[in-house]
């Protein structure tokens, strides 16, 4: 008896959820297994918390520093700028970016 194509397909979606299901099962493992690795101290507490110190202060910038109110208020308006047009409204049609607010009274 020959099956069609769709009696085919219907009986894989029907096999996967269990085929799924099964092999996630072998991949679980358990706690006596895992826990002697994870009892071993790899890195002392100190010297792990000292390298991350070491690599989050490498890798931050310093913040900007205002020579003058002036300076401090152009920054204030461009960094305004940048982050609405390429964050807040990015994709939308400047035609709605730009409109003028209109009300409607809903009642």
């Amino acid at each position: 008896m020959r099956r069609t194509m769709t009696e085919a397909c219907i009986a894989r979606l029907i096999m996967l959820p269990v085929i799924l299901t099964v092999t996630g099962l072998y991949a679980q493992t358990e706690v006596d297994q895992v826990q002697p690795i994870l009892k071993e101290e790899i890195l002392p507490p100190a010297a792990a918390l000292f390298q991350l110190k070491q690599y989050i202060l490498s890798n931050v910038h310093k913040p900007p520093s205002a020579t003058s109110p002036e300076k401090w208020t152009d920054e204030s308006k461009r960094l305004r700028e940048k982050l609405l047009k390429e964050v807040v409204f990015h994709g939308w049609p400047n035609d709605w970016v730009n409109a003028a607010p209109r009300f409607e009274d809903a009642g």
